[in-house]
C-alpha cells in the first residue's frame, strides 16, 4: 500500500535538488498491491501503479534546448517527454510528458552558431488497467522556432493501450 514519489520542478529542479540541471528523474512506483505511481520530471518516466489497483504517474516534460548566449552554439538539445506509467488490473495509465522546446540560438551569425531548431518528441501514454481503466494520453511534441534555418517541431507521443473496458 502507498503512493510513489512525485518530483516537482519548484522543489527538485532547483540548484542542489534531486533533479537539478535537467537531470531525468523517474516517478516512484505505487505500493505492491494498491497505490498510485508518482510523476516524473525532466523527461523521467511516470511510476507504475500497484498490481491490483491505482492510477499511474505522468511522464515528465522534456527539457528545452540550451544555447550559448554569446556564440549561439547548441549546448544541449531538447529532450523527449517521459513515458506515462502503467496501471495494474484496475486504474488509469499516466499521460506522457511533452517534448522539450527548441527556440534557436540568440546569435545566429557567430562562428559555431546553429542554424535551425528541432523540438523533441512527446512521451507515450501509459497503459490503462488490464481489466478496467483508461489509457494515458501521449505528450505533445516540442515546439521549435528559429531566426535562421528550418524549425521542426517534435512528434506527439502515442496513447497507451486499454484493457477489456476503458477508453
Amino acid at each position: 500500500f502507498g503512493n510513489g514519489y512525485s518530483y516537482t520542478a519548484p522543489v527538485d529542479g532547483i540548484a542542489g535538488g534531486a533533479c537539478a540541471d535537467g537531470k531525468q528523474c523517474d516517478g516512484g512506483r505505487g505500493g505492491l498491491l494498491f497505490g498510485n505511481g508518482g510523476d516524473g520530471l525532466n523527461g523521467g518516466w511516470g511510476g507504475n501503479a500497484g498490481l491490483f489497483s491505482g492510477n499511474a504517474g505522468d511522464g515528465g516534460d522534456g527539457v528545452a534546448a540550451v544555447y550559448d548566449n554569446t556564440t549561439g552554439a547548441l549546448v544541449s538539445a531538447a529532450t523527449r517527454g517521459g513515458r506515462g506509467g502503467r496501471a495494474g488490473l484496475f486504474g488509469n495509465g499516466g499521460d506522457g510528458g511533452n517534448g522539450g522546446a527548441d527556440n534557436g540560438g540568440e546569435s545566429t551569425l557567430a562562428p559555431g552558431a546553429v542554424a535551425g531548431a528541432a523540438g523533441a518528441d512527446g512521451g507515450e501514454g501509459g497503459s490503462g488497467g488490464r481489466i478496467f481503466g483508461n489509457s494515458g494520453n501521449g505528450g505533445d511534441g516540442g515546439l521549435a522556432t528559429t531566426r535562421n534555418g528550418d524549425a521542426v517541431g517534435g512528434r506527439g507521443g502515442s496513447a497507451g493501450r486499454t484493457g477489456w473496458y476503458g477508453n
